[in-house]
């Protein structure tokens, strides 16, 4: 989030700090990756940034280019590109803004951190003490059957992590500890929506794991929730008459769908290498549309040009053609050049999207390779050999 939307997401936790407890162990893990999570954020976002500019300077040289190939000079090529320079501008403006709306960094992290500071502050008294060292290897033990039996929530992690898989189990007994002493049913705000958490079902996400729901009624005899952060926004608006503006809850949904992305490669290890195939058969197909529009375009405007010099024969009065036809002629070219304004708008649309696969293709890439090479350590793997499966 950027500094105005954070500002807004604190005046809701300033509000419900009273209500907010943290267990320890998420506590543990914010700040023992915070640093690199920002910095594989930062790092993400300028590429993305960098991406989006490239594609609107190649779109720039193209359509000048086209523009020369028509033969346009003066007001009329004016007149063509003005809209289009129009619009690449506002982008290049908006992805500009965009990027330095975000204001934190490393080096700020590493010394004086505004967000450490407003969390240390609003979250005074309000963490638990964590797991007791005496009941440390009980509480292992108890993690490591419901690992084997899947019993949420952990047993994800688990699976892919091994032993480094326990956190969100502490997280939980924790939480059922908390609610057994004070007796206040439970909120859990999370973005975790992996399966072990979260009961899903075609697709959708509708709500905590019944057993969740049941073993905290049981163990602590309250009721048990769980929402993502968005979702808490959404009904601060609503409940707190807090002023929470729809950007800041967009920017909350986006890195919610940012999580869920990351969780999901990690939940279907077993088809990552369909997952593979399936970005590099979009990836074809965008690249694919992308050519066609082209040619279309090209196409369009071969037409656009005979247009062109029948409607200048004709105000030259050296055209055979009538009125009325050189009428219907300059209206289709009209609407001709207009389609190619859009198709090119389309063309750049298809630009960002082949970027965009074109990362995710690389993350399944490397994803794919790591996964065969944890599977078969000693083995000597080409890209080509691990597509083969």
């Amino acid at each position: 989030m950027d500094n105005e939307a954070r500002g807004e997401f604190f005046s809701v936790l300033d509000a419900l700090r009273s209500r907010i407890w943290v267990p320890r162990q998420v506590a543990t893990e914010f700040h023992a990756n915070r640093i690199s999570a920002l910095d594989v954020y930062l790092k993400s976002r300028k590429e993305k940034g960098d991406a989006v500019k490239s594609s609107i300077d190649d779109l720039r040289k193209s359509l000048r280019s086209f523009a020369n190939i028509r033969s346009l000079i003066g007001e009329r090529k004016e007149a063509y590109l003005r809209p289009l320079e129009e619009f690449l501008d506002a982008l290049s403006s908006d992805t500009d803004a965009s990027l330095a709306s975000f204001d934190l960094t490393v080096q700020a992290l590493v010394g004086d951190d505004p967000v450490l500071v407003r969390l240390s502050k609003l979250l005074d008294g309000r963490v638990g003490d964590g797991i007791p060292q005496e009941r440390r290897e009980e509480e292992l033990k108890e993690a490591k059957r419901r690992g084997v039996e899947r019993i949420p929530p952990g047993y994800k992690d688990m699976e892919d992590k091994g032993e480094g898989g326990y956190g969100d189990y502490f997280i939980w007994s924790e939480t059922l500890e908390y609610a057994t002493v004070s007796k206040n049913p439970i909120l859990f705000v999370s973005n975790d929506t992996k399966e072990d958490w979260m009961n899903r079902q075609c697709g959708l996400t509708i709500g905590p794991r019944p057993e969740l729901v049941a073993e905290m009624r049981r163990v602590a005899n309250v009721d048990y929730h769980q929402i993502s952060s968005a979702a808490l926004l959404v009904r601060a608006n609503e409940a707190l008459k807090i002023n929470v503006s729809q950007r800041t809850i967009d920017q909350a949904e986006g890195q919610q769908n940012s999580d869920q992305r990351r969780l999901n490669r990690r939940v279907m290890r077993p088809q990552l290498h369909d997952h593979y195939k399936s970005v590099e058969a979009s990836w074809n197909e965008a690249q694919r549309s992308m050519y066609q529009l082209r040619e279309v375009v090209v196409d369009r405007a071969r037409r656009i040009d005979d247009l062109d010099a029948e409607l200048r024969h004709g105000a030259k009065g050296s055209s055979e053609l009538s009125a009325t036809t050189l009428a219907e002629k300059a209206r289709e070219h009209a609407v001709l050049t207009q389609q190619n304004i859009e198709d090119l708008k389309r063309e750049l649309e298809f630009q960002k999207l082949v970027a965009h696969l074109q990362d995710e293709l690389d993350s399944a890439r490397t994803e794919l390779v790591a996964f065969e090479s944890e599977m078969r350590p000693k083995s000597n793997i080409s890209l080509g050999e691990t597509a083969a499966g």
